[in-house]
């Protein structure tokens, strides 16, 4: 009778609701120590952790993109860009 493998993911030994309240208090910028640990533990030991995190950065890198074109007033079109550089150049 052979003995039992290891698991090969610690999946375990967290929920997709612990993960996200992490992911969520980081996008905060309030991850305290103990749950920057955690929150590296789990990205170390879990492909599906990996796999939420960069679908959660993407995310919200895509949404604060999106309210940065918002917030950002239009810039001239680049070779106008260059027309003022070279007056200033000339200064």
């Amino acid at each position: 009778m052979s003995e039992p493998s290891a698991p090969t993911s610690s999946r375990d030994d967290w929920s997709p609701d612990e993960l996200a309240a992490l992911l969520n208090t980081l996008a905060d910028g309030s991850l305290s120590e103990r749950e920057q640990r955690r929150l590296g533990h789990l990205l170390q030991q879990s492909k599906a952790a990996r796999q939420a995190f960069r679908e959660f950065a993407a995310l919200h890198a895509g949404l604060y993109y999106d309210y940065a074109t918002l917030l950002t007033p239009s810039l001239p079109p680049p070779d106008e860009l260059s027309d003022e550089s070279a007056g200033l150049a000339r200064l």
